[in-house]
């Protein structure tokens, strides 16, 4: 924590953490590449 008002802290990733960094890109790619056809789909039917 830093000693301001209102209290301010900072987190980083564990390494563990870190290693699931590139598993969330590839989902965040997924959901990203999925969420225009579905949404085109969706208004369509």
């Amino acid at each position: 924590m830093y000693p301001e008002i209102p209290p301010r802290t900072e987190y980083t990733l564990t390494q563990l953490g870190e290693s699931l960094v590139p598993v969330l890109n590839q989902i965040h790619a997924w959901g990203s590449a999925h969420a225009i056809t579905e949404r085109f789909q969706l208004a369509t039917e």
